[in-house]
C-alpha cells in the first residue's frame, strides 16, 4: 500500500466522518459548543478551568489489548445542521500519551494553562498527566487524535531510540516522573516527508484493520518517532542534556537494554559512579529504586511474551533473567494479582 493509497483511505474516512449524522458534539459528554449555555464557563467550570479537570484512564479509553487508537475530531454535517460551528473538549488529563495531528486547517490547544494554535501539518505530543484542552473552531479543520498506552513505549520504543535524543528523553522522563519543564512536544511535518509517510500509514492501517494491522501500526509509530528524532537533530545542532548534570535518560535506557542480567554494580561502573551514588541518583530523579525499574521492564516484557504464546513459562522465566520459576511466579503475582499461567489463559493470543 503506497503513500497515494494511504491518503485515499484517510480522505474517504474524513468524508464518512464529516457526513455522519450521529456525532453531535452538543450531546457528547466532554464537549462544549457555541450552542452551550454560559459560553464562558458559568454552566460548568470543568470546561474552562484547568484547576478543575477530568481524569481519564487507559482502561476507559482503550478496548481490550489495544495499544494504539486513532479518532477524528472535526465538525460533522449533523453539527452544522444544528448550528454548531465549533467545539472544545473539557480540560482533562490521562495516564496514556496523546498525539494531535492537524491534517487540515488548524486547532487550538491549551496545555498546563498555556494556549496556542496548531496549523496544518503540525503534530503535538502531550506529556503523561498534562492537563490540556483541544478546540476545533473552523468547520473545515480535521484533526487526528492518536492515543498510545504506556506499555508500548516500555516494550518497543525506548529500546529502539537513541537515548541522547530529546524525543526519547521526553518519553522516559514522563514515564519515570523525572522533573521536566516540557508538557508537550510540537513538530511540523512540512520539514520532512519521511514522518508524514509513517503517520499516514499508521492512520490508514487503523482505518482498514487488515490482517496484522496492529503490528503495522506499531512499526509505523516507531518509524514516525525515529523520523521526528532525525528531524530534531537536523534542526538543533547542540545536543546539550540541559542543566542536569546527571543524564537519567541514558541510565534508564541502559537499564531497558540490559534488564535481563543488569546489576546495580555493573550499572554504576558503566556510568562511573559508586553503587551508593547510583542508588541515590535513581531514587532522587525517578522516585523508584533500581530494583523497581528493573522489575518494571521485566514485567512488561513478561506480559508481551505470555500473550504471544511462543515460549513456555519456563522459557520466559529464563528469558527475563530469573533463575527460578517459583520466584518469577511470586514477582508476577505481586504485580498483576494472578499467575503467569492465569495471565496467559486470559490474555494470550
Amino acid at each position: 500500500m503506497g503513500k497515494g493509497k494511504d491518503t485515499e483511505i484517510i480522505n474517504e474516512w474524513i468524508l464518512y466522518e464529516k457526513a455522519g449524522k450521529n456525532n453531535i458534539h452538543e450531546n457528547r459528554d466532554g464537549y462544549v459548543t457555541n450552542l452551550s449555555r454560559n459560553r464562558y464557563g458559568e454552566k460548568e467550570d470543568a470546561f474552562w478551568e484547568t484547576k478543575s479537570h477530568r481524569t481519564i484512564r487507559a482502561v476507559q479509553a482503550f478496548e481490550n489489548e489495544e495499544q494504539v487508537k486513532v479518532t477524528i475530531e472535526t465538525v460533522h454535517a449533523a453539527d452544522r445542521e444544528n448550528g454548531i460551528r465549533y467545539f472544545f473538549t473539557a480540560f482533562h488529563n490521562h495516564d496514556f500519551f496523546e498525539m494531535i495531528y492537524v491534517y487540515r486547517g488548524q486547532c487550538t490547544t491549551t496545555i498546563e494553562g498555556k494556549a496556542g494554535t496548531l496549523y496544518e501539518g503540525d503534530i503535538c505530543i502531550y506529556n503523561l498527566e498534562a492537563v490540556h484542552q483541544l478546540g476545533i473552531e473552523d468547520a473545515g479543520s480535521v484533526v487526528f487524535n492518536i492515543i498510545m498506552k504506556k506499555e508500548w513505549f516500555y516494550n518497543t520504543l525506548i529500546p529502539l531510540m537513541d537515548n541522547t535524543n530529546p524525543i526519547s528523553g521526553f518519553f522516559i522522563k514522563s514515564l519515570y516522573h523525572i522533573a521536566s519543564p516540557a508538557g508537550h512536544l510540537v513538530f511540523s511535518l512540512g520539514e520532512g516527508g519521511e514522518a508524514a509517510f509513517f503517520l499516514n500509514k499508521l492512520i490508514a492501517e487503523f482505518r482498514e484493520k487488515r490482517e496484522m494491522y496492529q503490528n503495522m501500526i506499531y512499526t509505523s509509530l516507531a518509524g514516525l518517532f525515529i523520523s521526528l528524532a532525525r528531524q530534531y537533530e537536523s534542526r538543533i545542532a547542540d545536543r546539550s542534556i540541559g542543566e542536569d548534570k546527571v543524564d537519567m535518560v541514558r541510565i534508564i535506557t541502559y537499564i531497558s537494554m540490559n534488564y535481563r542480567d543488569i546489576t546495580l554494580k555493573a550499572l554504576a561502573e558503566h556510568f562511573n559512579y559508586t553503587e551508593r551514588t547510583m542508588m541515590r541518583l535513581i531514587r532522587k530523579y525517578t522516585y523508584r529504586t533500581f530494583t523497581d525499574i528493573v522489575t518494571e521492564f521485566r514485567m512488561n516484557r513478561a506480559c508481551l511474551l505470555l500473550k504471544e504464546n511462543r515460549l513456555s513459562v519456563e522459557e520466559i522465566t529464563t528469558e527475563l533473567g530469573y533463575g527460578d520459576r517459583s520466584y518469577f511466579d511470586r514477582v508476577f503475582g505481586r504485580y498483576y494479582h494472578m499467575t503467569p499461567v492465569g495471565y496467559r489463559k486470559e490474555y494470550g493470543n
